[in-house]
């Protein structure tokens, strides 16, 4: 016995068998309706609208903003904030912050300073006894 063979086979089929393939596939196409056959054209506007409403619908409330009174209502509260040294807080803040981790900084590399000289020190008399 051989070896089975991969992909098609060469039995022939009865014409009969084709015949009736293609009459199956025919009567099916014929019993679609028209809205399933065409319905990636059809949908073509369902579809820009589900992709570009949440785009349009951010930009109508952004427009909106303007006549509500909404950008007025931010704007002064902004103002507000900058009046009562908001900013000028948040600078001395950051300023604060940015002492302390320079400190930390600072000590962190005196420390690892000393500990490099004293095991540089330490190979030094290692090496100054094995000289004697």
């Amino acid at each position: 016995m051989g070896m089975a063979r991969l992909g098609r086979s060469r039995v022939s089929r009865p014409h009969w068998y084709r015949q009736a393939k293609l009459e199956l596939i025919d009567s099916a196409l014929f019993y679609l309706p028209l809205t399933s056959v065409f319905y990636p054209i059809i949908a073509i506007p369902q579809t820009l609208k589900t992709v570009f409403a949440p785009s349009i619908e951010l930009l109508s409330r952004y427009k909106d903003s303007f006549t509500d009174g909404t950008q007025r209502l931010n704007y002064k509260a902004f103002k507000e904030e900058m009046a009562d040294g908001g900013a000028v807080k948040m600078i001395e803040k950051f300023d604060k912050y940015l002492a302390e981790r320079t400190k930390e900084l600072k000590a962190l590399r005196e420390k690892e300073k000393e500990e490099r000289e004293s095991k540089m020190s330490k190979m030094t008399k290692v090496g100054d006894e094995n000289k004697e």
